[in-house]
């Protein structure tokens, strides 16, 4: 996945010229931020954790919680959205009872 997201960032016309580091740097950035939010275990529902780091990198250093509502109700709509793409392309997922996601890939088919 880095790779193409590397690759992606070097043909982006978005990415200015010579700028290229600096972008791979930033996305750096943020996909950490997005996987402390992901493991933190603070109490607060993942999507909200989700939603202050968005607003965080947006610039809303001290977001109030109506915008955290706000901005946590469109991310849910997206990763449904996206769920149901993966779920089109690949169909659901099914994993026998007694076997932990976690070891699913391990175990030959």
């Amino acid at each position: 996945m880095a790779r193409e997201l590397t690759g992606a960032l070097a043909t982006d016309p978005q990415v200015a010229v010579g700028m290229l580091g600096l972008a791979e740097r930033q996305l750096n950035d943020r996909l950490a931020a997005y996987r402390r939010a992901l493991a933190e275990r603070s109490g607060e529902p993942t999507i909200i954790r989700l939603a202050r780091v968005l607003l965080e990198f947006g610039g809303a250093t001290s977001p109030r919680p109506e915008q955290l509502a706000r901005i946590g109700v469109l991310l849910g709509r997206y990763m449904e959205d996206a769920n149901a793409a993966l779920r089109n392309a690949f169909g659901s997922a099914s994993l026998p009872d007694d076997v932990p996601p976690s070891e699913a890939a391990a175990r030959p088919t």
